[in-house]
């Protein structure tokens, strides 16, 4: 499985990445941060290139959007695909929101951790996603949160910080831009990955990350 997984990873980013990239045009270079980063692949990665099944997820939080889950976004099935490192986990705790219903599980990101989703397809008409972040330690954090390019240099684009705080318990980050035309030319589907990450934190940060919606509005 593991062979095929790889094999169909190399033959879909080389079919996806396409030609030598091409800054777009609402593309700030500054928002690049100099580092490659790369993303598992899944079986599902291939399966998120069609059209996702959505609803409108947020709706009691008034915004009417139509969302899908991210691979693994919602951490109830533990860290199948993600790239964990400085002690990010999965583990008990869930988000407030609850999207999904009642949930159980969140990805934990104490000081010095990064976590990287697995790879996943995406196509011009996905403008934003939105993710649940939270702080349940005892001090305030910052989750960085960039969006990473595989099969391209220089890949990881920094999108947003979420400030979380363990007094406000969990909050809804705004809309946040997926920028899917990055390094190409011509439109359809490419690969993105979604990266979160927790520095300069003091000991006792137990930031979450929760719930991570993706929104294809432009299709419908």
């Amino acid at each position: 499985m593991k062979h095929m997984v790889a094999t169909a990873a190399v033959t879909l980013t080389a079919a996806l990445v396409g030609a030598a990239p091409a800054m777009a045009e609402d593309t700030d270079a500054s928002e690049f941060t100099g580092e490659t980063a790369t993303a598992q692949f899944t079986p599902q990665t291939v399966e998120t290139c069609t059209d996702p099944s959505v609803a409108p997820l947020l709706s009691t939080q008034k915004d009417d959007d139509l969302y899908f889950v991210a691979p693994g976004g919602d951490f109830e099935q533990g860290a199948d695909g993600w790239t964990l490192e400085g002690g990010a986990q999965i583990t008990f705790g869930s988000s407030a929101f609850a999207p999904l219903g009642s949930g159980q599980r969140s990805l934990q990101l104490p000081a010095g951790a990064t976590a990287t989703s697995p790879a996943f397809c995406v196509d011009e008409r996905y403008p934003h996603f939105r993710i649940a972040g939270g702080n349940l330690g005892v001090n305030k954090a910052k989750i960085r949160v960039s969006v990473v390019y595989p099969g391209l240099t220089k890949n990881v684009r920094h999108a947003e910080d979420l400030d979380v705080d363990h007094k406000d318990d969990w909050k809804l980050s705004k809309k946040i831009k997926v920028q899917p035309n990055y390094g190409r030319k011509v439109g359809g589907w490419r690969l993105v990955a979604l990266r979160f990450e927790v520095e300069d934190a003091k000991d006792g940060v137990d930031a979450r990350v929760d719930d991570i919606l993706v929104d294809p509005k432009m299709r419908y």
